[in-house]
């Protein structure tokens, strides 16, 4: 998804902006007190992207609604204790879509290589596969009970699979 143009620069300068501009994340974005601040904050916003952006007051609301959003919704689970098992599922979503990217990536070479490992396949379908995260591997991991930093990965041979896959196993 591609950000808007401004968007950043108005990131930085809200960082670094006097904290009477600072938005309340324990209040709504439209209570009383975050609507005085927007209407203090936008002009100083204006004139600071001014030079290169020229944002209209439309525009820099959504935007601080957006980043309010977020913001809100951080505070939120940092103040309930929630925020640390975010983080990781975060974290553990964004690593999975590199590995995905990793192997389309790694497909789409082995194909314009003709690697004899791979040619016999669908190239569409393959992609399709790999791009859809509905299409997973069965295998099962178990973590033992009395200590946890024990983890047992479960492989099983099942009767699909094909002849190549199977000779690692």
């Amino acid at each position: 998804m591609k950000k808007a143009p401004g968007l950043n620069e108005m990131k930085t300068i809200i960082k670094t902006i006097d904290s009477e501009f600072s938005l309340n994340y324990d209040q709504t974005f439209t209570s009383a007190n975050n609507c005085e601040i927007r209407r203090k904050l936008i002009p100083e916003l204006q004139k600071s992207l001014a030079p290169k952006f020229r944002p209209s007051v439309t525009q820099l609301t959504k935007w601080l609604n957006s980043i309010h959003k977020s913001r809100r919704a951080t505070a939120r689970m940092r103040n309930s204790g929630k925020l640390p098992k975010d983080l990781r599922r975060v974290h553990a979503n964004n690593r999975q879509n590199d590995k995905k990217l990793r192997r389309i990536k790694a497909a789409k070479e082995l194909f314009r290589k003709n690697d004899p490992n791979i040619t016999d396949y669908n190239k569409e379908s393959l992609l399709r596969m790999l791009a859809d995260r509905a299409f997973h591997s069965p295998e099962m991991s178990d973590t033992d009970e009395e200590d946890r930093s024990k983890t047992v990965v479960n492989v099983y041979d099942l009767s699909w699979r094909s002849a190549e896959v199977s000779i690692y196993f």
